[in-house]
């Protein structure tokens, strides 16, 4: 596309670059003539000006010149200073060579500086060298060449003794990276000038081809190549050399049909660079492509100026081409410096520095991490110290005073789970002082003493026993002799309730009397009856008296004595939910105050007011409940997104978590918002750079996008800290918050306690936080495993597992040689060696000839006869909720065997049978933990879809996840079950 134009038959010099505005000079052309054979001579300055709508390019300046040029050329020499827009030299006949003040140019006044004539012949080449304005080169006939220095033009140097054979100079020009190095074209070389040692250092010529060079340009980045151009119509090529490798050119392009007249490599791109010939074209080439030719872009001289058609059309048919689309960006639309955030906070920026030797641009890479939120981080920190320090009562204790409203309880009834006797602490904290410590009981011990007392005051030998008895009763009056004789007394026998009950009584018609004393609203009398009767009716009897009273108290009495403090729970008004709450921490048996308190927190919840939210918080906090804590917290927090608030809950949870683990009670976080508070937290944490504490939440997460983040956080961190920190370990047993653990080579092999942790505070290694069976402590550190050690999640058909070489153990002392790994824990390990003993060097026989005697074969024991074989035991069902597992797989199997697959992969099918009937086993004993469970239920459902990509992705998590001792009897023939479908292309 043509954008400006200007008829001039002129040679044409761009102004320097910092100038405000681009300006072109334009000398009149020598020996040449335009259409009107004008023989005047004018240097003339035309704008760009972008702005304007014509096409044509407006003049700004004009002079009359004595001579016409052969070359033009405009410096930046005085540049900002006395020369505000440079100097414009051109060159002409008779060694002729003009300076001009651009500036007084452009302001209409006199311009010419100085002109100088030093050459013999046609001044026809001209450059400023771009580091030292002041130098300008000049080229003319008989091989001169003249560096003259503008500040004192009157004595110009030389570069060195002239070329030999004389020729004339047809270009000049410096090089663009060292301001030292100058390069001039004669006919049949190009010549590499260096001014320090004013000598050529190197020739460049292709004899074979023929090549005349017309013009020249220096690489723009690359100080040791250049291009040169023939105007020969024989040879239009151009040539790309590299002076390391002078003896022939790097590329040679040939698309242009005539000689080559000029050249023009973009100083901000060098894969562009600018060719124009005779044969009426403009090309813009790659020279660094790839593709032969590297043309860009194609220009018809033609197309851009119409008064040349006739003189084209006496020229032989060009052939038109099209243009080649862009395959890379112009350098000048490239970014010079950009920046973007990575995973895990990480900001990528890149620039270009320019080395202050005027050397090639150096592009910068810089990765820097960015905390945006430094609170969470220091929040976070701190909060993992006093983790693995075994500080949360006092760190509880400190947040129960700063924290705010609704959170200063919460820490309170957290800070009370860590105490000797929590349930004490929590009815303090409740308003009621525990009496067992006074020596009063609980409901229960109430109703098994009276149980007892029962069974103390029946009579237990015969007649004779039960006169013991009633004397006993009688206080002794029996055996006093000075007791005075008691009043008589009638057995009643009316009609009234006392004969009825009597006669009842006489006739051993219990139940009938204790009826008879309730009618009469005697309750006492009817509970001494039926107590003296039978447990049975002493309970149906004490049942309808309290269920007749219809009182508040009668019911908090009913439910002490029958021990149904779910009916307090679920029925009690929710304004009564403190003395609810003492009651069943007071009197609830152990096992089921969990679920009560849990409860009563949800019925709370229903109330849908803010107080009574905060007060589910602190039942849930009595029950352990972590799940139900966050879904509660969720809805008292306006600001539950924010960093501040989810940094808030995970401290409230991991507290509770640890206080459970020290109850010795499982925990499950297996709740959707549970999940998702834990998937945030840990995005958080990733986005700040804290990539090893989040891989301590994502642990046990069971979504995809945490089990992609997950796997992402692991790529990113080196192989030795890959494992997960111990987000929820330290003192208190080691453990971190999920369950996807580290296991040595051996699983067999028992670790030692973690660092820091005292053997009385630990928790039974062999449960975890989820009532999984758990890895030992020292697991949370992965050592580095040698070729012949088989690493967890792998399973190695056929190959025997040699031992371990070294053992980590943490010591407990800092002697001997240590060494510090690179795990995000800073640990320190010892390497415990085994010494190797030289053998000792033999000088006697290795045997004893007497030994070797042979010896009387010893007598014949009879053979006992072979035992018969037990016949088998048949095995139970597998659990209903599990036979999905059972139906599906062997579904699955059956389908491969009836592909009619070759011999091996029958052999791997018997194979993965035994392997399946041991994980059918495992279920029928419940030995299959509930993370691997869920696995497998995922696994089955990808395989009902037909999935099979996604079934061996769950496989591959499951064996990662997993504890390697209870997968390794059965993943193996499930991972190679899924493999064989995928080869068998079976669905079911």
């Amino acid at each position: 596309m043509k954008v400006k134009e200007a008829e001039r038959t002129a040679n044409v010099a761009w102004s320097p670059a910092p100038l405000p505005r681009v300006l072109m000079a334009a000398g009149t052309a020598a020996q040449q003539l335009d259409a009107t054979f004008s023989s005047t001579a004018r240097l003339e300055v035309f704008s760009l000006a972008l702005d304007q709508p014509s096409l044509d390019m407006p003049a700004v300046a004009s002079v009359e010149t004595a001579a016409r040029f052969h070359c033009v050329s405009w410096g930046a020499h005085g540049l900002g200073g006395q020369r505000p827009a440079g100097v414009i030299v051109g060159g002409a006949d008779g060694g002729l060579i003009s300076l001009y003040d651009a500036q007084q140019l452009l302001d209409g006044r006199p311009a010419l500086l100085e002109t100088v004539s030093r050459h013999s012949g046609a001044v026809r080449a001209l450059d400023f060298n771009p580091f030292q304005a002041n130098l300008l080169a000049s080229g003319a006939a008989d091989s001169e060449l003249f560096i003259w220095d503008l500040n004192s033009p009157s004595t110009p140097m030389t570069p060195g003794a002239k070329a030999q054979p004389s020729e004339d100079v047809s270009a000049v020009s410096w090089n663009k990276q060292v301001q030292h190095i100058m390069a001039s074209t004669f006919t049949s070389r190009c010549v590499v000038w260096d001014l320090r040692k004013n000598e050529p250092i190197i020739k460049v010529s292709d004899g074979q081809a023929g090549m005349k060079c017309k013009v020249l340009a220096w690489h723009p980045e690359v100080a040791t190549q250049l291009v040169l151009a023939s105007e020969d119509d024989h040879t239009p090529t151009i040539q790309l050399w590299d002076l390391r490798f002078a003896t022939s050119p790097l590329k040679t392009l040939q698309r242009h049909q005539k000689g080559i007249l000029s050249l023009a490599w973009c100083e901000r791109d060098s894969h562009l660079l600018l060719s124009a010939g005779k044969d009426d074209k403009i090309l813009c080439w790659d020279p660094h492509a790839d593709t032969a030719g590297g043309e860009v872009w194609n220009f018809s001289l033609v197309d851009s100026f119409p008064d040349m058609a006739g003189v084209a059309a006496a020229l032989p048919a060009v052939q038109r081409r099209t243009s080649v689309p862009l395959t890379r960006p112009p350098g000048w639309m490239r970014r010079p410096c950009g920046a973007t955030f990575g995973f895990g906070g990480r900001l990528v920026s890149f620039h270009h520095e320019k080395p202050t030797d005027g050397g090639r641009p150096q592009r910068l890479v810089e990765v820097r991490q960015v905390v945006t939120d430094p609170e969470l981080v220091q929040r976070s920190e701190q909060f993992q110290q006093v983790l693995l320090s075994d500080g949360l009562p006092a760190y509880c204790a400190e947040r129960a005073e700063s924290a705010a409203e609704p959170d200063r309880p919460v820490w309170r009834f957290l800070a009370a789970r860590f105490s000797a006797d929590p349930r004490a602490e929590l009815l303090g904290l409740l308003g009621y002082q525990s009496q067992q410590a006074d020596g009063g009981g609980s409901g229960g011990d109430s109703d098994q003493g009276l149980q007892d007392m029962h069974a103390e005051e029946a009579p237990q030998n015969g007649a004779e026993d039960e006169f013991d008895f009633i004397a006993r009763s009688q206080g002794g009056a029996s055996e006093s002799p000075t007791a005075e004789p008691e009043e008589l007394f009638d057995i009643p026998a009316g009609d009234d309730t006392d004969g009825m009950v009597s006669q009842a009584i006489l006739r051993g018609d219990m139940a009938e009397a204790v009826e008879r004393c309730v009618q009469a609203d005697r309750t006492a009398d009817a509970l001494i009856i039926a107590l003296a009767t039978s447990q049975q009716l002493f309970e149906s009897t004490r049942d309808a008296y309290l269920e007749s009273l219809k009182t508040d108290l009668s019911r908090l009495v009913s439910a002490l004595v029958s021990r149904d403090w779910s009916t307090v729970v679920s029925r009690c008004d929710p304004g009564s939910w403190r003395e609810a709450l003492v009651a069943v921490l007071t009197h609830a048996p152990p096992e089921q105050t969990a679920t009560l308190c849990e409860a009563l927190g949800a019925r709370l919840e229903l109330q849908h007011t803010e107080a009574m939210w905060t007060n589910a918080l602190l039942c849930y906090v009595c029950a352990g409940s972590v799940d139900r804590l966050v879904e509660c917290w969720e809805r008292t927090r306006p600001d539950a997104t924010s960093s501040r608030a989810l940094q808030d809950l995970m401290e409230q949870v991991m507290t509770l978590y640890r206080a459970n683990q020290l109850a010795g009670a499982a925990t499950q976080l297996t709740s959707g918002v549970m999940q998702r508070k834990l998937l945030r937290y840990a995005e958080l944490l990733t986005s700040q750079g804290s990539l090893e504490t989040a891989l301590g939440y994502l642990a046990d997460c069971m979504d995809p996008a945490a089990v992609a983040l997950c796997e992402r956080v692991q790529q990113t961190l080196p192989t030795s800290m890959a494992a997960p920190p111990a987000a929820g370990g330290g003192a208190a047993g080691g453990y971190r918050l999920g369950g996807r653990r580290q296991y040595a080579a051996d699983p067999s092999v028992a670790g030692a306690p973690g660092y820091g942790a005292s053997m009385g505070q630990m928790v039974d290694p062999g449960v975890s936080m989820y009532g999984q069976v758990a890895a030992p402590a020292s697991s949370l550190y992965t050592p580095q495993y040698s070729d012949h050690q088989q690493q967890p999640g792998q399973y190695m058909q056929g190959m025997p597992q040699e031992p371990a070489v070294s053992t980590f153990t943490p010591a407990p002392a800092p002697t001997g040689q240590w060494f510090r790994p690179t795990a995000s824990n800073c640990r320190l390990w010892k390497v415990a060696t085994s010494t190797v003993s030289m053998l000792q060097t033999v000088t006697q026989p290795i045997y004893n000839p007497a030994e070797m005697m042979p010896a009387a074969p010893p007598q014949a024991a009879p053979t006992p006869p072979p035992p018969q074989p037990e016949p088998p035991v048949p095995k139970g069902p597998v659990p209903e909720e599990h036979a999905v597992l059972q139906s599906t797989l062997d579904r699955l199997r059956d389908a491969c065997a009836a592909a009619a697959p070759p011999a091996q992969i029958r052999r791997r099918l018997d194979d993965v049978s035994r392997k399946l009937q041991v994980l059918y086993d495992l279920l029928r004993a419940g030995r299959v933990s509930a993370a691997t469970l869920a696995g497998l239920h995922q696994l089955v459902q990808y395989l009902q879809y037909g999935d099979l990509q996604s079934a061996q992705q769950v496989v591959q998590n499951v064996v990662a996840a997993s504890n390697f001792a209870e997968v390794s009897g059965f993943m193996p023939g499930v991972k190679s079950l899924v493999q064989i479908a995928g080869q068998l292309q079976v669905h079911i």
